[in-house]
């Protein structure tokens, strides 16, 4: 259930293995769909009937679960997008990392934190605690979040904090108050849920700062999000129909990717580009980022009004009055979400906003995710593979179009593979990904994840025209081939689909593709339709700032993955 459409997607046995059969889709958008879109998910339903020919909904409009004489399905989940941020207050003992791993758990799900409260206010009971209390009475909250200390060495102090929560929260009435959600040391749950009595409802999660080394913030961001969908899930008009639809099934883009990607024994960094946010996923810490009103409809003009024109319209050749044309094509999309590129220029301002959305989100990874990093903010983790998806990257433009939008947006460091989910399928497919992770997995494998190539970035800086590294390619039964890339350049090297090679990578000194700055690396690369992408542009990768280099490298850039 996304912002603009509802999608029925199917998927059956086909011989050994399950596989894509089809999808229904109709609009939620109120111009689209009379009524507000309340009726999308039966009209979807209804939609992938006629291009099956199968039965799959009863008379009411609700899929026939299992599956009898050819009619119905043996299994319904469901994923959405739709459900307005959660408000938080967030309280907490002292600004150490537990503090900054909550606040990082709260930019999993679409979330606004409202009110703050410190261990400090609470013991001093002045000012503070009584601006803290007036705060949740004017605009009540969804969630207390509570966090403070390690389970080691626990601080009572959390348990004072819980009373004096449960004290500020009969100022509301009951059926306003909000749920208290529980993250801190282990040996105080019971304590807590005593100090609130009656007063709150106490879910509990992991504390994320356990023994004050390693982040482990998996229980929280599982819990936010089973109560982002319990709080708000009655929200959305049509939410009612999907959790019926769904016997309660349900869970948010952001996890159903996380799980369904993690069904590949590999570490995905996979990126999700919707009409109001985009979400970011790294499966082998378990991270995920929702950034709100950052997309290519419903997000655009907030997008271009954080951003600026300048900052996206240097994606783009020269225009005149380019302020004014990229303020009404956002605001057009922000009305239409649903519209696509009519001309070049069109195509140039989506495929900008495309960048600049996914730049963004990867800066807001940067400060959530709290993972040491291998290379300096605000550039991506090393992963095995990187994945993109949504309509504006995954299926409306050529493969080197995507692929060149998805590089400079992510900006992927040393050597990995790169993908596109067309049919956004990770996303659609997550929430099966408990009742049955094979059927994911090889649906992801032979129908969703397309593999473009490989991709070599090494990362660093250095004049146009010098050498970045030196790549010796070998396929087997072929002579070994050499390259050499140079800086502020791409290279697209020719290795078709189905075909690996053994490729050296020599960096120039100063330069890391993985291994170490000045490090060699030798590594098994795979082919696809744009084979093997040799990037010398740097990392972190900037566009140049005069207007006349600006416009001729962009140039070249498309040029060399003929992505024009």
């Amino acid at each position: 259930m996304g912002h603009v459409y509802a999608k029925a997607t199917l998927v059956d046995r086909v011989g050994d293995s399950h596989r894509f059969v089809a999808r229904g889709m109709a609009p939620r958008v109120p111009s689209l769909a009379p009524g507000g879109g309340c009726a999308a998910l039966p009209a979807a339903l209804a939609d992938l009937e006629a291009g099956t020919g199968r039965p799959i909904a009863d008379g009411e409009g609700r899929p026939i679960e299992p599956e009898r004489f050819g009619a119905g399905v043996d299994a319904v989940a469901g994923v959405t997008s739709v459900l307005s941020p959660l408000k938080a207050a967030l309280c907490y003992l002292h600004a150490d990392d537990s503090l900054r791993y909550a606040e990082g758990a709260l930019r999993s799900i679409p979330s606004q934190v409202t009110a703050r409260l410190s261990g400090a206010q609470v013991e001093a009971r002045r000012e503070g605690f009584a601006q803290f209390a007036q705060t949740i009475r004017d605009d009540p909250p969804h969630l207390f979040l509570l966090v403070g200390g390690g389970d080691v060495k626990p601080n009572r102090g959390v348990i004072a904090m819980a009373e004096a929560l449960a004290v500020a929260a009969t100022l509301l009435r009951p059926a306003e108050r909000p749920v208290l959600l529980y993250a801190g040391p282990l040996e105080f749950r019971q304590a807590v849920v005593g100090a609130v009595g009656e007063r709150l409802t106490v879910r509990m999660a992991d504390n994320p700062a356990p023994d004050g080394k390693a982040a482990s913030v998996g229980s929280l961001c599982r819990e936010l999000d089973v109560l982002h969908l319990a709080l708000l899930g009655d929200e959305a008009g049509d939410m009612e129909g999907l959790w019926q639809a769904c016997s309660g099934r349900v869970m948010s883009v952001g996890q159903a990717m996380l799980r369904a990607y993690s069904q590949r024994d590999v570490d995905v960094l996979a990126a999700d580009l919707g009409a109001e946010q985009t979400v970011l996923v790294c499966t082998g810490p378990g991270r995920v980022l929702v950034e709100r009103e950052c997309g290519v409809g419903q997000g655009a003009d907030s997008l271009l009004a954080r951003l600026g024109a300048p900052t996206v319209s240097r994606w783009m050749s020269p225009l005149e009055d380019a302020e004014a044309l990229l303020g009404a094509w956002a605001l057009n999309r922000r009305v239409r979400p649903w519209t696509r590129a009519r001309s070049a220029v069109e195509a140039e301002m989506e495929l900008a906003f495309t960048r600049e959305a996914l730049r963004a989100a990867l800066k807001s990874a940067a400060t959530a995710w709290p993972d040491k990093r291998d290379y300096p903010d605000p550039l991506p983790p090393k992963v095995d593979m990187v994945v993109g998806s949504g309509a504006a990257i995954g299926g409306s433009y050529a493969l080197p179009q995507s692929a060149l939008a998805l590089i400079d947006g992510l900006q992927p460091v040393g050597v990995c593979r790169l993908a596109l989910d067309r049919g956004n399928l990770g996303a659609s497919l997550g929430a099966l990904a408990e009742l049955n992770p094979q059927a994911v997995l090889s649906v992801l494998e032979r129908d969703g994840v397309q593999v473009l190539g490989t991709l070599i970035a090494p990362v660093g800086q250095s004049r146009p025209g010098r050498e970045v590294a030196h790549v010796s390619l070998t396929v087997a039964g072929q002579e070994p081939e050499e390259l050499r890339v140079e800086a502020g350049e791409l290279v697209r090297w020719p290795l078709p689909p189905g075909v690996t090679g053994q490729a050296v990578v020599r960096p120039a000194r100063g330069y890391d593709v993985g291994a170490g700055a000045g490090q060699g690396l030798e590594i098994e690369v795979e082919g696809g339709p744009l084979g093997v992408i040799l990037d010398g542009r740097g990392r972190p990768l900037e566009v140049p700032v005069n207007p006349a280099d600006r416009v001729q490298a962009l140039r070249r850039w498309s040029a060399a993955l003929e992505a024009h």
